[in-house]
């Protein structure tokens, strides 16, 4: 596989296709219990992120919005310099349930308006059932079902209560699905992303087709559930390449690890509640890895023997795990969607 561009990212700030600017690097809030999280939003904010990322799955949304609040309250930011994106829940697809949960988040994050609204998943689930899931309340990928919920963040974006909307967790034939069943074209697609599970082909479609790519766990995860862990999943941070990198130029490897990111136009949303680690994380743009760096990094490609959250939860029992993303990430890059 073709080696990235080292080229370092032109600015702080990508344009999504409908017009606005997203943050390249913003915190990630998954697995954030509602205590820590309001703490991490305020001293990211103070610290100069601007871009803030959650889900109704999260279980967080509340918390973020009051932390929010009172960092607009303290001028530390107006409400127009920070973006904020959240995730319409895969129990919330159907066509009754999806408009009202969307104006919900809106509700609980106390904005008059969310940035970016994303579909998390392409599978769904029972509305209203625990998670983990049971397996009688998995119902697996329909993109009936998809459409179905990506009308109602239309609907949102036409209601001004959402900006830009987007998918995640889904692959290019997935994308170009939902676009073939007659949905616009999404603006983002977030994905797990980092050197172990570098979907390059990924980027490269979604650069074809105008989608914005954000990588999740992009340091590896390192504080995942242990429902998610399996015995031998990759540790990036821990990689020699990934370490001499670090010691080259006087930086972490979760720096590293954030930059390789940036470096390929990918939007990184690193997770942590501990200040001094969402310090260090927004601290990389004063740096640039070599071209060989670059190369060195992203050698380091396990395909999708790299994932670390498989969505295996979301399989019935005995179905194909490969077949939730359409065999190896590389392996299937759909024609681009008709326009």
């Amino acid at each position: 596989m073709a080696a990235a561009s080292a080229a370092p990212a032109p600015s702080k700030t990508v344009k999504l296709n409908t017009g606005y600017e997203m943050p390249l690097i913003g915190l990630g809030t998954w697995n954030s219990p509602a205590e820590e999280v309001k703490r991490a939003v305020d001293v990211a904010l103070r610290s100069g992120y601007r871009h803030i990322d959650t889900a109704q799955g999260y279980g967080n949304e509340e918390p973020i919005g009051e932390a929010l609040a009172a960092c607009i309250k303290a001028g530390v930011v107006t409400r127009d310099e920070v973006f904020v994106t959240t995730k319409l829940w895969v129990g919330n697809y159907a066509e009754e349930h999806a408009l009202p949960s969307v104006r919900e988040s809106v509700k609980k994050l106390g904005l008059e308006y969310v940035d970016l609204v994303l579909l998390h998943w392409p599978f769904r689930l029972e509305h209203g059932k625990p998670f983990p899931p049971a397996d009688e309340d998995k119902l697996g990928y329909k993109p009936e079902d998809v459409l179905t919920a990506w009308r109602a963040l239309e609907k949102a974006k036409e209601e001004g209560i959402v900006r830009s909307i987007g998918v995640s967790n889904f692959t290019a034939s997935k994308m170009a699905a939902l676009v073939a069943g007659g949905g616009s074209a999404p603006s983002v697609n977030q994905v797990e992303m980092h050197p172990c599970l570098a979907q390059q082909g990924l980027v490269d479609y979604c650069a074809v087709v105008g989608a914005v790519v954000t990588a999740y766990s992009p340091l590896g995860s390192p504080g995942r559930p242990d429902r998610v862990r399996s015995e031998g999943d990759p540790v990036p941070m821990a990689e020699d390449v990934v370490k001499a990198a670090a010691a080259a130029h006087g930086k972490s490897p979760a720096q590293v690890l954030i930059r390789w990111c940036i470096q390929r136009g990918v939007v990184c949303i690193p997770k942590s509640v501990t200040p001094a680690r969402i310090e260090s994380n927004g601290a990389v743009w004063d740096f640039e890895l070599s071209a060989d760096e670059m190369a060195a990094i992203s050698a380091l490609d396990m395909g999708s023997k790299g994932r670390l959250l498989k969505g295996d939860l979301f399989a019935k029992a005995g179905q194909d795990i490969a077949a939730l993303w359409d065999g190896e990430p590389e392996s299937v890059i759909a024609a681009p969607p008709k326009a």
